[in-house]
Parts: C-alpha cells; structure tokens; sequence
C-alpha cells in the first residue's frame, strides 16, 4: 500500500473517529447539544397540539403560570376537552383559553 493511500485511509478513520465521538457526546448530553437558552420568551399565545396524553397541556400551564403568554390555544379533535381540563385543573382560567377542536392533523 502506498504513502498517499495510508494517508487517505487515516484521515478517513479520523474522521470517522470524530463523527463516532460527537455522535456519543450528543447522546450523552442531548440538553446540551439540542437546546439554545434564549432568556426570557414573551408569547401572544402557547398552542396545545392535541395528541398527547396531557404533557403538552401542563407544560402549557406550567408557562402560563411563569407569564409567558396570557392566553393558551387548544387544538385537536377529540382531545382538546380533556386538555382544556388539564389546563384548568392547573390553574389556568377558562377565559385565558380559547379551543379549536376542528383539526384533526397537525397540517
């Protein structure tokens, strides 16, 4: 094998090396790697995507209740009454919630 071609295939195995590495240190520390803190987010409205069991809806509450936003916006069929119920168990008031049950996907 010549010079030239060893160089080529260790400068390929470094960076497959690389590749290998980050890939670990992003699975390792996705928070780190994936999230940008941006400080303080003021919002006209946080949207509820219906879908879920809940989570969604209590983060929702859990930002509303910091001031994010004054209102929260509730969309799916189906499950905006059982997330509208999760806002308002959390604290949120009815009238700071407004639903749009007639989506049925997320396009």
């Amino acid at each position: 094998m010549g010079s030239a071609r060893k160089r080529r295939w260790l400068w390929v195995l470094a960076l497959l090396g690389l590749l290998a590495a980050g890939g670990m240190v992003g699975l390792l520390f996705p928070q780190q790697m994936l999230c940008v803190e941006s400080g303080d987010v003021h919002a006209d409205a946080l949207v509820v995507l219906g879908g879920d069991w809940g989570d969604r809806a209590a983060r929702a509450a859990e930002l509303f209740r910091q001031g994010v936003a004054p209102r929260v916006i509730v969309s799916g069929a189906g499950d905006c009454t059982f997330n509208l119920q999760v806002l308002t168990n959390a604290g949120v008031p009815a009238s700071a919630i407004q639903l749009e049950s007639r989506s049925k996907t997320t396009r």
